[in-house]
C-alpha cells in the first residue's frame, strides 16, 4: 500500500450511523465464535456473511447474499432491500485470516472500498454501501491505504476509513458510501 495514503481514524459507532450499530452489536455477540474460527486457515468470511445475514433478515425484507448489483459481474456480499422510504443497504465484508501476512488484508479491504465507491446499476434507488473489515491485528489500523475518491464529495476528496473496537482484540474498519439518485 501507499506510504502516503489514508490512515484509518478511530471513531466510535453511534446511533446516527445507519446499520453500523447493529453490525458492532452482532460482531460483539459473535466474538467467541469469531476468535475460534479465526485460527482456521481457510478463512471465516463466508461463515460471518451467513451469520450476519441470518440476524439482519429479521429487521429487513429481502436480505440476500452475493447479489449482482453493479451490472459488471461483481457481487455484493450482503444486499438488504430497504423498507418503504429507507435506502437499500449493501455490505462488503473482509475478514483477516490467520494465514495473511503483511499487507494482504489491506489489499483485499482496499479492493472492497473501491467497489463500494461505485454507483450500483441495481434499480435507481438510493442505497448505502459499506466496506467492512474485521481484524484481530492492530497493525491493520495503522496501514496507509491508497486514497479512493469520494463520489459524493468535491473533486480530490477521498473517502474516510474509520475503525472501532468491537471487543478486546477485535476491530472493525469501515467505510460508508451513500448513493443517491443518479
Amino acid at each position: 500500500m501507499n506510504q502516503n495514503g489514508i490512515v484509518p481514524q478511530p471513531r466510535a459507532v453511534g446511533a446516527n450511523d445507519g446499520d453500523l450499530p447493529l453490525l458492532v452489536k452482532q460482531f460483539g455477540a459473535a466474538s467467541g465464535p469469531i476468535f475460534q474460527v479465526f485460527k482456521y486457515q481457510g478463512g471465516w468470511e463466508r461463515w460471518l456473511q451467513i451469520e450476519f445475514t441470518r440476524k439482519i433478515a429479521y429487521d429487513r425484507p429481502g436480505v440476500l447474499c452475493e447479489q449482482h448489483i453493479w451490472g459488471n459481474g461483481n457481487r455484493v456480499d450482503i444486499w438488504a432491500r430497504g423498507n418503504v422510504g429507507m435506502p437499500h443497504v449493501g455490505f462488503e465484508l473482509k475478514c483477516r485470516t490467520a494465514a495473511e501476512e503483511g499487507i494482504a488484508f489491506a489489499d483485499r479491504f482496499h479492493a472492497d472500498i473501491v467497489k463500494v465507491a461505485k454507483r450500483p446499476a441495481e434499480e435507481n434507488t438510493p442505497c448505502v454501501l459499506y466496506a467492512i473489515g474485521l481484524t484481530t491485528d492492530e497493525e491493520d489500523l495503522a496501514q496507509a491505504y491508497v486514497p479512493v475518491r469520494d463520489p459524493n464529495g468535491p473533486i480530490g476528496q477521498s473517502l474516510v476509513i474509520n475503525y472501532t473496537q468491537v471487543v478486546q482484540g477485535l476491530w472493525m474498519l469501515y467505510v460508508a458510501v451513500p448513493h443517491y439518485h443518479a
